[in-house]
């Protein structure tokens, strides 16, 4: 599963390279999932595109604001990896703990987690458009930053084991997390 699927850069990527698997994409921006419906899901029968209709104030203002009763529509267990990149990097500590839950509950008893977030040491446990990034910030939820540790230990709480983590390798100085349930 892919949240945040945008216009369809991983599941092309996997097309490309290891041909037709069950995927589901998912995204909060409508216009992404039609194109994805269009140009990749009408081509490829197991590879499927969902609009989550969620609050963001950054990518969704006239969403529904989510709240500790959200579930995805899914079955627990049903999914062996979840992936969100750059996602957790432009939405809120309380929607990012509520995802966090959702992605433990339908991931397999192996399952894994990978996203991308801003990570950094002994700063404020959570901010949003800090003063001091390094990016010109630019609108709501432009740059949402975790202080390392803080961040590990709301991961632990959900059930996750850090495997690896990389710090700033990705888009714009993001850290990637590959999380194990």
């Amino acid at each position: 599963m892919d949240i945040g699927c945008g216009q369809g850069r991983l599941p092309i990527g996997i097309l490309r390279r290891l041909g037709s698997l069950n995927y589901l994409g998912l995204d909060i921006d409508k216009n992404s999932i039609q194109w994805c419906k269009k140009y990749i899901q009408n081509k490829n029968a197991s590879f499927l595109f969902k609009h989550l209709n969620i609050h963001n104030e950054r990518y969704n203002n006239e969403g529904v604001k989510i709240d500790n009763n959200f579930k995805f529509e899914l079955e627990s267990g049903s999914f062996d990896i979840v992936y969100l990149y750059s996602v957790f990097s432009h939405t809120t500590e309380h929607d990012m703990k509520i995802y966090l839950k959702e992605i433990s509950r339908i991931l397999n008893t192996t399952g894994m987690l990978f996203f991308t977030t801003f990570v950094e040491n002994n700063i404020p446990n959570f901010t949003i458009n800090p003063k001091d990034h390094h990016l010109t910030i630019s609108g709501p939820l432009h740059v949402v930053q975790y202080e390392k540790n803080y961040l590990f230990s709301i991961l632990k709480d959900y059930g996750f084991t850090i495997q690896n983590f990389s710090h700033k390798t990705e888009a714009d100085g993001q850290s990637a997390v590959y999380l194990k349930k």
